[in-house]
């Protein structure tokens, strides 16, 4: 819901992975989640950290990530709107 009213990001978690690295106690682990938004576009975030649910929040701030970047790159693409009127 943050995501949502923050940047008004529509998300659906598809996937969720979580393993550690080793097999120590003091061992970091990695989740993987896959995201798609409200078009079906879908985004993949990956992280580590020595905290589980760190490590999945950054995760799933990485593939939110990926698709504020691309709503950017898509509006600096657009002309201006006066621009078009000419």
């Amino acid at each position: 819901n943050a995501l949502r009213s923050a940047f008004d990001l529509h998300l659906t978690i598809e996937d969720y992975h979580e393993h550690t690295l080793g097999r120590r106690s003091d061992s970091r682990s990695v989740a993987y989640i896959s995201c798609v938004d409200a078009r079906g576009a879908r985004a993949w975030g990956v992280s580590i950290d020595n905290d589980t649910a760190r490590a999945a929040l950054q995760a799933l701030l990485s593939a939110a990530g990926q698709f504020l970047q691309a709503e950017n790159s898509q509006s600096e693409r657009r002309p201006a709107d006066d621009e078009t009127s000419h």
